[in-house]
């Protein structure tokens, strides 16, 4: 490492260490699926989605001075914070989850109630959201060639990248069940409730952190100067492949209210588990303004 400093710090006398600081925007995506079973509903959810959503941040990077080998080319180091703005995604939705409301039946007298299954109540169904939290942190290695094209400094920068996130999910499922005998309703102005079946709304979240690496790739071209400060223009692409596990699971338990009289067959405790998982990459693409610090 000593070796590799003193050369640089001959160099830095007329060739010196470049302090940047940069503003960006850009867009990342990710895909994820989901699956979800319970003993509930009998049924599964299951999909997947893309997750595509704009961020904007800050960078702040070092550069060394060129190095003393064909093409002179420059190390350099960045950081960086992003924050991103995304809503919740659904990647596995079965039925319409919700607060499941009582089958409604006619108030006239002698007016039999209808049979229904279990499934036919508003509001019933299983969903699981994955929603990025807001905050992001990457950081990279690389090398810059610089060149001349048009008058203009233009610098291809291929650099080995990391990225920190965290992505919060939930879990929501929503069901009703007939006991015996198999009807279930109210009266529309809920005057008169009708015995014989059980709803239930139960719900779960998790967060997990996720650690990426990736290549990366940047053109950079020199703008304008104002005083010490060199203005550049670039354009970045990151891939990052997700390290170590790309699952999480949600599990929860519950029950009907109200829980079914002695002697049913219905079965009052429910049982649901949620399984994610993310593609092993990811993508990001960028555009920044980087102020250069580089006295005349």
């Amino acid at each position: 490492m000593i070796a590799f400093l003193i050369p640089l710090a001959a160099l830095a006398e007329d060739n010196p260490w470049v302090p940047a600081f940069s503003a960006f925007g850009g867009v990342l995506t990710q895909k994820v699926d989901a699956t979800a079973t319970s003993n509930a509903t009998g049924r599964q959810a299951q999909g997947d989605v893309e997750m595509t959503y704009p961020l904007v941040g800050f960078s702040a990077e070092l550069m060394t001075p060129h190095l003393p080998v064909p093409g002179l080319p420059a190390l350099f180091l960045h950081g960086d914070v992003a924050l991103s703005f995304s809503s919740a995604y659904y990647p596995a939705t079965e039925g319409s989850p919700g607060n499941p409301g009582f089958y409604e039946v006619a108030v006239d007298v002698g007016y039999p109630p209808e049979q229904f299954k279990p499934q036919d109540l508003n509001g019933t169904g299983t969903q699981v959201g994955a929603e990025p939290e807001s905050l992001e942190i990457s950081a990279g290695v690389g090398i810059a060639f610089e060149m001349k094209l048009w008058d203009r400094t233009l610098r291809l920068r291929p650099s080995f990248e990391y990225r920190r996130e965290q992505i919060s999910y939930e879990f929501v499922l929503s069901n009703g069940v007939t006991y015996n005998p198999p009807i279930c309703g109210a009266t529309p102005d809920e005057s008169l409730f009708l015995n014989g079946c059980g709803l239930a709304s139960l719900s779960a979240g998790a967060k997990k952190t996720f650690h990426s690496i990736g290549p990366g790739f940047e053109v950079e071209m020199d703008t304008a100067r104002t005083g010490p400060l060199m203005l550049s223009l670039y354009v970045s692409a990151q891939a990052y492949r997700v390290l170590g596990s790309r699952n999480a699971t949600i599990e929860m338990s519950g029950a009907y209210d109200p829980p079914p009289p002695e002697g049913s067959p219905a079965n009052g405790t429910i049982n649901a588990t949620a399984t994610i998982e993310h593609e092993p990459w990811n993508y990001r693409g960028l555009v920044g303004l980087r102020f250069r610090w580089l006295p005349e």
